[in-house]
């Protein structure tokens, strides 16, 4: 996989699920639905980005190329780094969850380099929301309609802002 893609996928989604709103709709979609964070940011990624739409059987793929790093690696981390957070105003506690929070942003990039290494070769469409849309459908469903809402003006805000500027540095 090449690291500039790699890099231009872990910029887009640190950008987007930085904005208001769009993490606590993609950890609500992780805890409730089932649905992995880094796909749904793929599927936007995918979309408006590389003009490629997935289907059903794309995801169930890409979410087969990430199961065992998920299970083994990423949702431990996130495990340990959740429990910790009741008793986060210890300082020491703190510093622990901070280091853990640490781990989990790295498997975090490193799941999305298993993502993009076993994204499928489809044909290029126009990039675009529409395509974006329908990638976050198909993997979500009508759930993910608020997460599309929420990136989708989050993308069109910092487009106006020199977004191109900030999304890719």
């Amino acid at each position: 996989m090449n690291p500039a893609e790699t890099e231009a996928f872990w910029q887009f989604s640190s950008a987007i699920y930085a904005k208001p709103g769009v993490a606590a709709r993609c950890i609500a979609l992780q805890d409730d639905a089932g649905r992995d964070v880094n796909l749904l940011l793929l599927a936007l990624y995918a979309g408006l980005e590389l003009g490629r739409r997935l289907d059903a059987a794309d995801f169930t793929a890409l979410e087969a190329a990430v199961a065992d790093w998920t299970a083994q690696v990423t949702a431990p981390l996130r495990a340990v780094r959740r429990a910790l957070k009741p008793s986060a105003d210890d300082p020491a506690i703190a510093a622990l969850r901070k280091t853990v929070q640490g781990a989990e942003l790295e498997a975090e990039r490193l799941a999305q380099r298993l993502l993009l290494s076993a994204l499928p070769a489809h044909a290029m469409e126009p990039p675009g929301p529409d395509l974006a849309r329908v990638n976050l459908a198909t993997y979500a469903g009508p759930a993910a309609e608020a997460l599309a809402d929420a990136a989708l003006k989050t993308l069109a805000r910092l487009a106006g802002e020199g977004g191109e500027r900030e999304r890719a540095g």
